[in-house]
């Protein structure tokens, strides 16, 4: 009886692979293992197709958003240092206003109460530049000198909001520019907005 072993058959030789000398596999194992790392060679593929996919999508999607300045001569602001508004999409931010006369350029005078009305006319008129008013706003946050004022300033506030109101933070701060009693900042919605 022949002893000798076939070539093919020996654990130094693979067909189609290239595997070491002390290799266990055989000619019968190797198809198995080629269609193994074949598979996980495909499976990589397709990871890095669909994260370079969705970062091309995501891109995409970021540069479709659009930023707009709003601005009216009707209310004050500082040239040059920030815009009285930001809208974003369909987001306005609205900078914080003081209670500033624009003709005069200065604070109107009757303490803390003629000032948050002239800081909310002021932020009426660029809610108007924007094509929006007090309705589209849903979150304002107001500036005090002293919390001791936040009752006279609130009969003001609710003369403006009185249906609907917007979410509200209020605090003390240290000061104010220009020695302001109060300064109202804003965020708004343009367009139509519904109530659920």
């Amino acid at each position: 009886m022949n002893q000798k072993k076939k070539k093919e058959d020996s654990p130094m030789f693979v067909r189609g692979g290239s595997w070491s000398v002390n290799s266990p596999c055989t000619i019968k194992t190797a198809p198995k293992l080629n269609f193994y790392f074949e598979e996980q060679k495909r499976r990589c593929e397709k990871i890095i197709y669909q994260q370079q996919r969705g970062k091309k999508n995501q891109t995409k999607k970021m540069a479709s958003v659009n930023r707009r300045i709003i601005y009216t001569p009707k209310a004050p602001v500082r040239q040059g240092i920030y815009s009285q508004a930001v809208v974003v999409d369909r987001t306005m931010y609205i900078s914080g206003q003081l209670g500033m006369d624009v003709a005069s350029g200065q604070l109107v005078e009757g303490g803390v109460d003629a000032q948050a009305r002239q800081a909310l006319v002021n932020m009426g008129e660029i809610l108007k530049a924007a094509g929006c008013n007090y309705s589209n706003v849903v979150k304002t946050t107001v500036l005090l000198k002293d919390i001791n004022d936040f009752n006279s300033v609130n009969e003001v506030y609710k003369t403006f909001f009185s249906s609907n109101c917007p979410a509200r933070a209020a605090y003390q701060v240290a000061a104010l520019p220009r020695g302001g009693l109060v300064e109202i900042e804003a965020v708004a919605v343009l367009g139509p907005l519904s109530d659920s």
